[in-house]
């Protein structure tokens, strides 16, 4: 996960600069932007809190550093950076949807055991697929295949293999 992106509202740790000066950086700019300072003058993490977008128990900071050119955020689920605070904003609600819709699709081939799988590719996953409503949405539309699978299976070949012949009930009463 980038620098920017901090659990809570927790910051990275300020320490002195051991390789060009013996001042402070920011963790967010890089040394054009800011300007190494005394710790007492340093006060530019909090202006990172003012501009900062506080998402799901995260603080996504605004970024300085030589990844882009320009002032920007990273995107929590994708290798995205967006300028706009409000595109960003956009961006995330999106971004998380088509993550979840493509975590979906994974169980749906693999089955619930894709789910400790997943949980267990990084961390930004883990939190998606360790979420209550995305296990039950995962697993009832695994379910759901097999069982549609079964029942197209059943009306194709007949009985087979022991599965249960499945046939349309009709919810009319008897004449």
């Amino acid at each position: 996960m980038h620098i920017s992106i901090q659990e809570g509202r927790s910051l990275p740790d300020f320490q002195r600069c051991t390789t060009c000066c013996e001042d402070f950086h920011c963790p967010f700019c890089a040394s054009n932007v800011f300007h190494p300072a005394k710790s007492s003058k340093v006060q530019t993490l909090e202006s990172h809190f003012n501009r900062a977008v506080l998402y799901e128990g995260y603080t996504i900071h605004r970024c300085a550093l030589n990844c882009r050119p320009q002032f920007h955020f990273h995107c929590f689920y994708c290798q995205s950076m967006l300028t706009r605070k409000a595109d960003f904003i956009k961006h995330r609600a999106l971004c998380k949807s088509i993550i979840r819709r493509i975590l979906r699709f994974v169980v749906l081939e693999d089955g619930d055991p894709a789910i400790c799988t997943l949980a267990l590719t990084c961390k930004n996953l883990n939190y998606i697929v360790s979420q209550g409503s995305f296990q039950k949405e995962a697993h009832f539309n695994w379910l759901d295949s097999v069982v549609n699978w079964n029942v197209f299976r059943g009306t194709q070949t007949g009985i087979q293999e022991g599965l249960p012949n499945f046939q349309v009930l009709s919810m009319r009463p008897p004449l």
